[in-house]
């Protein structure tokens, strides 16, 4: 709740109920790919999740199968969001493995629920291109680092080719905690479902019942994850089954750069009429810059993404309306029951009480009977924005918001100006830097003053009057005073 963004909410509330599991049906028994006498198991993943659950289970199967298994758990410092992997062995009686440990280039099987973790060099040493078959959870996982590195990238693109250069064969790359959110209405099926997964495409040298067994034994939550085991083969027999339709209509369609500039000049319309032909000029002036360029689709896409980003304020309009037409809807697909909506806002004429931990604006708690009141008023006031009669232009967040867009439209400008060949790369280092302007309050202002450093070069200073308006002390100059006197005292 103390995250700086006016999206956060509490409610008491129903969870909806998960157990209307729907039919499978019947599942042929795979075949089973390897025939070593030992099978090496990698098993990546995200501490928190269930990992380490896994691997016991397997280690159980094993057992009720006459088997013997060794379990090799790496999770080192980490805790819920760190890298977690497993080195898994299954192998007959009598046979004696060199060690617990896969060796370099040994991994049968490299059962990624966290495709990131997969590419780790310790994971990469123990794979081979000769003999290792992968299952890849193509959904990212969100890891501990996000939360103190919000630009974080998980290059998933990268991530997969890497994995696909470095084994044999990716045998399924599955949206597993899409299809555990969906169908069993909880993300933390998604490493049994891999598991599933991995098993029918003859991965797992063990027999289905002996798995199911192990699941039973471990006591939680059987009847969900026996299903998501189930729906984990499934995927793997026959991804287009009607039971998985949702996922195409996940794929939302990909606008050409044309459609996607008419979806953004309506989104500009209804925003604020007042700005549109500043808008329709801008984009023209980016449709002279790529005129001279080459293979310019995604680069045009991208710059129309941003020119609306930086147009379309989210000022406390744009907050109210959304909260208006989007968190009763997002809480009804949740939950079955809900009461005592609250939400966390810190409104931009309080921002002088501070939270005495962070030094930032501090969130104060208000309850929904009288926040949507006042997200309603403030919706009907949106008008306000076209006739240049807003009375909240004057705080320092829409003071450097406004600034943000000015120097967006200046330097779109300058590029254009530039000759042909550097345009294209200056208007992507544009975006890029441009893009990192986000979050509210405090956090926004860090990020503007990084942008305007990066444009600029060198350090610049803030916007006087109207930044400074709510801060009632500053020390520097009081400071510097006593400096000065000092150095009188001394010189004397």
């Amino acid at each position: 709740m103390k995250g700086f963004c006016p999206s956060f909410i509490t409610v008491d509330a129903q969870l909806k109920s998960k157990s209307a599991f729907q039919d499978i049906g019947d599942l042929p028994d795979p075949d089973i790919k390897s025939t070593d006498r030992v099978s090496n198991i990698m098993l990546t993943g995200i501490g928190g999740t269930g990992v380490l659950t896994i691997s016991a289970i397997l280690a159980y199967a094993a057992h009720y199968e006459d088997k013997d298994a060794s379990i090799l758990d790496m999770t080192g410092l980490a805790q819920k969001g760190g890298a977690v992997w497993s080195h898994i062995k299954i192998y007959e009686k009598g046979i004696k493995p060199f060690s617990q440990k896969i060796s370099p280039g040994s991994a049968n099987v490299l059962l990624a629920c966290d495709a990131v973790v997969g590419t780790k060099p310790e994971i990469q040493e123990v794979v081979s291109t000769e003999k290792t078959f992968t299952v890849i959870n193509s959904n990212t996982i969100p890891v501990a680092d996000f939360v103190t590195n919000r630009e974080l990238n998980f290059k998933n693109n990268e991530v997969l080719d890497l994995i696909e250069k470095t084994t044999k064969e990716i045998v399924s790359s599955i949206p597993a905690i899409r299809i555990s959110e969906v169908l069993s209405g909880d993300a933390i099926g998604t490493n049994i479902l891999m598991l599933g997964s991995a098993f029918q495409n003859g991965l797992i040298p063990l027999k289905e019942e002996n798995i199911i067994k192990a699941i039973t034994l471990n006591g939680v939550g059987i009847e969900r994850n026996i299903y998501n085991f189930n729906l984990g083969r499934l995927y793997s027999i026959n991804p287009e089954h009607e039971i998985f339709t949702f996922l195409s209509k996940d794929k939302l369609k990909e606008l050409n750069s044309v459609e996607l500039y008419e979806d953004r000049l309506k989104r500009i319309e209804k925003y604020d009429k007042r700005i549109v032909a500043d808008f329709e000029k801008s984009k023209l002036l980016i449709d002279n810059i790529l005129s001279s360029e080459v293979d310019t689709e995604r680069l045009n896409k991208d710059a129309i993404k941003e020119l609306y980003r930086v147009f379309a304020i989210k000022d406390e309009y744009e907050v109210a309306r959304m909260h208006l037409e989007t968190t009763s809807n997002i809480l009804d697909k949740q939950f079955s029951s809900w009461k005592n909506l609250n939400f966390y806002l810190s409104p931009p004429m309080l921002s002088f009480i501070k939270d005495e931990r962070t030094g930032r604006p501090k969130k104060i708690r208000i309850p929904g009977f009288i926040a949507i009141p006042i997200f309603k008023i403030l919706k009907s006031l949106t008008f306000l924005r076209s006739i240049g009669l807003d009375p909240l232009r004057f705080t320092p967040d829409r003071i450097r918001d406004l600034q943000h867009k000015k120097i967006f439209k200046q330097e779109l400008l300058e590029i254009n100006n530039l000759s042909s060949g550097q345009k294209a790369n200056k208007l992507r280092e544009l975006i890029d830097i441009s893009s990192t302007v986000k979050g509210f309050g405090p956090v926004r202002d860090e990020a503007f003053q990084k942008f305007e450093k990066r444009i600029h070069g060198v350090e610049v200073k803030k916007a006087q009057f109207f930044r400074n308006l709510f801060k009632f002390s500053n020390r520097r100059s009081i400071v510097a005073s006593k400096i000065k006197e000092k150095d009188r005292k001394i010189n004397k």
